[in-house]
């Protein structure tokens, strides 16, 4: 039997915490030298018309289906019959609290496409 340095070894012979961050300093590494060397990373076939597309509807159901968005568009709607601006209306959701589904606060873009997307609906 060919003897082995204590690294090895505890990588051979189940020192998991040890073995994995070994595997991730490895991966790291390779994936820099691939970078470095100009090649592109990731799967180009995640990068199709078709995938984008299935992206954008997942993002969207997603958006569509969140209850504070949906209670933020019903509120929204109701201020812009009132004669409210795209920025008041921003600011209005803001100041009471409610957040776009990605937790952010609202823009008077974002409030753009609240009703565009209600009118999709």
């Amino acid at each position: 039997m060919i003897p082995l340095c204590e690294k090895c070894h505890a990588l051979a012979h189940g020192n998991s915490k040890l073995r994995k961050d070994n595997h991730s300093q490895l991966t790291k590494a390779a994936l820099a030298a691939k970078k470095a060397r100009g090649e592109k990373l990731g799967n180009p076939d995640n990068f199709t018309d078709e995938t984008r597309a299935k992206g954008r509807a997942a993002h969207k159901e997603k958006s569509m289906s969140n209850q504070n968005t949906k209670t933020a568009r019903g509120y929204a709607t109701l201020l812009r019959g009132g004669g409210a601006s795209l920025r008041t209306i921003a600011d209005t959701l803001n100041k009471e609290g409610f957040k776009t589904a990605r937790s952010g606060q609202y823009s008077a873009v974002q409030v753009a496409r609240l009703f565009k997307e209600y009118q999709n609906d």
